[in-house]
């Protein structure tokens, strides 16, 4: 019996023996309390022996900030942060010295390391708090290949990232179900770049974001796969977090298939005239081809409207081709400065082909909505006041014909009158059996008919004139 008690004597002394070498070689940290603020306390042997070094084990379950102070008794130590890579961080602290400070971490499993560098034992203290971040998401997203299967970024909905002294990367992926506008606002961040990136992980275009502030970021993107890219330029005074607002406005245009060649659109469909059409020039789709048709010989307009707070501007429009052959046009900007008329006079019937085109550069790109329209030119319009009429007069246009409206009403919301001319020939018309220094409102369009389909023109700008005794 006294023999069993001393083999359990033994065999107790033993693993509490091994338990202290355990805990000597790796203390663990559990997250939460423990690193707030413990103080921690260890002695080392001379550098060279067996014990001149500790290792505390620490998991961190968030990104955020490791805040340390450190003291050094009898000889240097070194005090080091150990994430598994090459990316040791560590500073030496000199006897009887103290050293404070702190770390932007990733979340994950570290080791800290402490050494003794002298030529006698040596003594140390220190404590660590540990402030999580909360940053949106806790996986790994240093590389577009970490997020591939990832959730897409909402939009409308503000993300917060972290940038630390192991994680200057941070990748999102975004889902374009149409082309359209993508805007990017950061807040937050320094000497930072942001990278748009294709689904391949190539880059597609970057900005720069310097010093700190507010900053917004659009660019113009066909519907795909994309992954967005912030990464750390400026060292410390960019680490911590950082807030990524996503928002989103589809393009609205009128074709989904493939029209980056006139090749592509040479067996679709023809556009008719009257029917407005809406496009997007993006970074990554670059041209857009059109496949119209002109039932009749005639006057037409093309009508443009450009996004120009975007970039794309009339030098974007290539013009209409008969094949490859550009047709002569003229062409004036009107007075809002975004809508652009093209004037072809008489267009032959037949298939024609229209082209917009990215005419900018890689960092300033022409890019866009931008809506366009066929339609019968549109008449210019005068007026003259007669006794209880007033004349109405225009220049001649290769049309079938033309519609007048008057009314007393200046927003033609009421009142209004028709006059119908079926002669394209025909340039002014008299309105007759008025009333009496009446101020009248006045406009017309012209139109083209084929078969029993009638195509009209804009109308004509509103024209007053004031009918005499």
């Amino acid at each position: 019996m006294k023999r069993l008690r001393l083999v359990l004597i033994f065999s107790l002394t033993l693993l509490i023996v091994m338990c202290f070498s355990v805990l000597a070689y790796a203390a663990e940290y559990p997250y939460g309390a423990s690193i707030d603020g413990t103080n921690m306390y260890g002695e080392l042997k001379r550098a060279g022996n067996e014990d001149d070094h500790d290792i505390y084990h620490l998991t961190l379950g968030k990104a955020g900030k490791l805040s340390y102070e450190v003291s050094a008794e009898g000889q240097m130590i070194k005090f080091a942060v150990d994430d598994g890579t090459d990316r040791t961080l560590s500073f030496f602290i000199h006897k009887g010295e103290t050293e404070t400070g702190y770390y932007e971490l990733n979340s994950g499993e570290y080791d800290i390391y402490i050494s003794n560098y002298g030529n006698n034992d040596a003594s140390y203290s220190f404590n660590l708090r540990w402030d999580p971040s909360d940053e949106t998401y806790s996986y790994k997203n240093n590389d577009y290949t970490d997020v591939v299967t990832k959730t897409p970024l909402e939009f409308g909905k503000t993300i917060v990232g972290h940038f630390g002294h192991n994680d200057s990367v941070d990748v999102y992926r975004v889902e374009l179900k149409k082309s359209g506008t993508l805007n990017i606002k950061i807040e937050d961040v320094v000497d930072t770049m942001l990278y748009f990136l294709a689904k391949d992980g190539m880059a597609i275009t970057n900005h720069a974001i310097r010093d700190y502030q507010d900053d917004n970021y659009s660019i113009d993107l066909a519907a795909g796969i994309y992954y967005v890219k912030l990464e750390n330029n400026g060292g410390q005074k960019a680490y911590g977090t950082h807030h990524i607002l996503p928002t989103f406005k589809a393009s609205g245009e009128t074709f989904k298939y493939d029209n980056n060649t006139r090749e592509a659109v040479t067996g679709k469909k023809a556009t008719k005239p009257c029917k407005k059409v809406k496009g997007h020039i993006a970074v990554n789709d670059s041209d857009d081809y059109y496949k119209i048709t002109i039932p009749k010989k005639g006057d037409y307009y093309l009508i443009l409207d450009f996004d120009e707070e975007r970039g794309i501007t009339y030098s974007s429009f290539q013009g209409l081709t008969k094949g490859a052959t550009p047709v002569n046009y003229k062409w004036k900007i009107d007075g809002n400065g975004k809508q652009t008329t093209f004037e072809y006079e008489n267009l032959a019937k037949g298939t024609y082909y229209l082209h917009f085109q990215d005419t900018g550069t890689q960092f300033y790109p022409n890019t866009g909505k931008y809506s366009f329209c066929v339609k019968p030119s549109t008449p210019l319009l005068s007026v003259g006041a007669g006794k209880k009429s007033f004349s109405a007069g225009w220049y001649k246009i290769n049309v079938t014909g033309y519609q007048l409206q008057y009314t007393v009403d200046k927003k033609f919301k009421s009142s209004i009158k028709k006059v119908n001319i079926s002669k394209g020939d025909t340039t002014n018309k008299v309105v007759k059996k008025l009333n009496a220094n009446k101020t009248y409102y006045v406009r017309v369009r012209s139109y083209i008919k084929v078969g029993s389909k009638k195509y009209y023109s804009d109308w004509s700008d509103i024209q007053k004139v004031k009918t005499k005794k």
